[in-house]
């Protein structure tokens, strides 16, 4: 794995957020409490407008299929959409969360943009504005970033960057001692002489500078700023920069 620490100057970027897996935009989704046991949550009134409960779509880590919604980090933001299977809500819902802060998506599909508060468990609740009832819940874990590490995306096993080539670099934002990973769309990236193709919300393009023997990269995530230096090495005779994905 790729990182190390050291201050350099910096020019601006901010992460294109997109849904990813690869650096393809996937997205996942899942159903709702309500939707996966059909029955209606212990405790609340459910609404007969979404008789089936909700599904709940959100974005994927750029290389982990896993069908799970989060976690988002303290500091950090995770957008969730939601959608009965097979109809709409047609306008006919908000939002309520527990255990997080949220805004509510404007236009497109259904939406909220939770934002984690404090480590713990968020409760996304999506109700009938008018009664109150439920659509469907989801609960979605909060957790305190620890660590950041960059990745090659091509070549997970390389540790340099090489000189004059453009590359895929995934960035891994890390919880629970390394053994999760966790979401802030709100990540952006600092680096120098920047040729960037366009980035997604965890990974991007890096044109590395010919005559680089390291890169510093700074992200700033959930509130924090982080520092990853990455070795460059030289193209060995004969050999040609990396095949990226389109």
């Amino acid at each position: 794995m790729l990182q190390s620490t050291r201050a350099v100057s910096a020019l601006f970027l901010t992460a294109f957020i997109g849904f990813t897996l690869a650096c393809t935009g996937a997205t996942t989704t899942v159903a709702g409490e309500r939707a996966a046991s059909g029955e209606c949550p212990e405790g609340e009134v459910c609404s007969d407008k979404a008789p089936a409960g909700l599904l709940f779509q959100g974005q994927m880590l750029y290389d982990e299929g896993e069908d799970r919604l989060g976690p988002v980090l303290v500091g950090g933001r995770f957008d969730v959409l939601f959608f009965p299977e097979g109809y709409s809500l047609k306008g006919q819902w908000t939002a309520e969360v527990e255990g997080a802060d949220h805004r509510i998506r404007e236009g497109g599909e259904p939406g909220v943009e939770l934002m984690g508060t404090e480590a713990g468990t968020a409760m996304l609740r999506v109700i009938d504005p008018e009664t109150g009832h439920l659509y469907d819940r989801l609960s979605i874990e909060v957790v305190e970033l620890e660590d950041i590490e960059l990745t090659n995306v091509a070549e997970p096993g390389r540790a340099t960057l090489k000189a004059g080539c453009e590359e895929m670099i995934g960035i891994r934002m890390l919880s629970a001692g390394g053994s999760l990973r966790a979401f802030d769309q709100n990540l952006k990236v600092r680096a120098p002489d920047v040729v960037a193709d366009r980035f997604a919300w965890d990974c991007f393009r890096y044109m590395v500078p010919p005559d680089a023997t390291e890169v510093t990269f700074e992200m700033e995530a959930a509130g924090e700023i982080w520092e990853r230096t990455l070795p460059v090495e030289p193209l060995e005779e004969g050999q040609t920069c990396p095949v990226l994905g389109d």
